[in-house]
């Protein structure tokens, strides 16, 4: 069961017992048992569908935890695609990076050049 059903037999239960409330004096006893035990059953329904409710809770939590505790994925290798590529060394100031695949072991060295005069990037000067 889920919450709707949870908060929908509550309902139920709370709208017998305003009806139960409501009986006059003059009502038989037996009468007043079989609401009662309407209220029972409503209530009993509610307590499982929460119940049933609290245990889907305590997963998504648990699933939540798994989630956002691991480390982010790391980019795909280019080697066997595995997403586990980790940079491992850096030099130069941030323009080498070696980056090594957890799975395959495979390495690959990045180089950052930064644009300047005589560089693919640069701008034309203006004359």
């Amino acid at each position: 069961m889920d919450f709707a059903s949870a908060l929908t037999a509550l309902s139920n239960a709370m709208t017998l017992a305003k009806a139960l409330r409501g009986i006059q004096k003059d009502y038989d006893i037996a009468a007043v048992r079989v609401q009662m035990a309407e209220i029972y059953d409503a209530l009993a329904d509610a307590r499982i569908a929460l119940a049933d409710a609290k245990s889907v809770i305590v997963e998504r939590e648990q699933q939540i935890k798994e989630l956002e505790g691991g480390p982010v994925p790391g980019d795909p290798c280019p080697y066997c695609g595995a997403r586990a590529m980790r940079m491992t060394r850096q030099a130069m100031n941030g323009q080498w990076e070696t980056w090594t695949c957890g799975e395959c072991t495979q390495t690959k060295d990045v180089r950052h050049d930064l644009p300047g005069p005589g560089r693919s990037d640069a701008k034309p000067r203006l004359r």
